[in-house]
Order: C-alpha cells, then structure tokens, then sequence
C-alpha cells in the first residue's frame, strides 16, 4: 500500500489544491455536538452502521465516503491533519476545533475519518459514545479490503473510472 510520501499521494494533493481549494471551515452549532464516535475499520459494515444512525435520528452521520463525496470537497483539510498527526508528532494536538472546521455539521461520524483518527476524536469529544463496529472473520474482512480497498489504490485505471 502506498503511503502518504508516495508520487501519487502528491500528485492527488497537488491536483485538489490546484483545482479544487477546501472552503470555509464549517462551524458546529452548540445544539448539535459530536454523540457517536464509530472507530471501526473500513468493510466493517461501517456504511450499514451510519444508515442505522441516520435511521435512529442521528440527523448527520459523516462516512468516509464524504471525505470523497461531498461537494464542496475538504480533502485539502483532512490530507493536512493526517501529516499532522503521522508525520509531525511534535505539533500541537489535533482538537475539537479542528474537528468541527471538517465535521462542524455531523452529530457522528464513521469509517475512516473515525478510524484514522480515533483517539483524538474521543480526546476532542470526551462526552461522545464510542461504538467499535468489528467483522467476526478477519479473513473474510481481510479479503475485502484487499479487492475494495487496497485495489482500487494501486490501480490508476481504477481511479480514472472512479
């Protein structure tokens, strides 16, 4: 798996930096704090996960998928945070802040944006649940990730389609 020093992590960056700068920061409205923090791993059933929140009145759940998804799009903001926080252990800690400025409008949030930054989302927001959402067999869930994940990331043509 590439990292995030990779040639394309770059040339990703570069390009939505380029052509596609992040918005304002989102604010969160006091009414509406972090409740759910899900850290389980992606093809955990992360996705089926924020469908039943949403269903249970948890008005917006952020999934991964948003992180590509939503329009306008905040990849700058969260490729910034991850080197921050993989790649620059001695600045400041990642706080509810700098949460809010990317989920300021979800009242939970699951898949990788929980996963990747598990423990800081549960620092920023002591009071939020924690759900671990798992898979029984790993085999079964190590093989999805390789063919949906993993695939698609080392595959150019696959990207291009997506």
């Amino acid at each position: 798996m590439t990292s995030l020093h990779s040639p394309i992590w770059h040339v990703i960056e570069s390009f939505y930096g380029l052509f596609a700068p992040d918005p304002p920061p989102r604010m969160r409205d006091p009414s509406k704090p972090m409740q759910v923090i899900c850290v389980g791993l992606p093809r955990s059933g992360t996705e089926s996960l924020q469908k039943a929140l949403l269903t249970l009145g948890y008005d917006y759940t952020y999934h991964g998928w948003d992180m590509l998804n939503e329009s306008p799009h905040r990849m700058n903001s969260w490729v910034a945070l991850a080197r921050r926080k993989f790649f620059k252990p001695t600045a400041e800690p990642i706080t509810s802040a700098d949460f809010d400025a990317l989920l300021g409008h979800a009242v939970a949030v699951t898949d990788a944006a929980a996963n990747c930054f598990s423990a800081e989302l549960i620092a920023a927001y002591p009071d939020a649940k924690v759900i671990l959402n798992t898979r029984q067999d790993i085999d079964a869930w190590h093989a999805s990730v390789m063919s949906n994940i993993v695939a698609v990331n080392e595959d150019w043509f696959k990207w291009l389609l997506w």
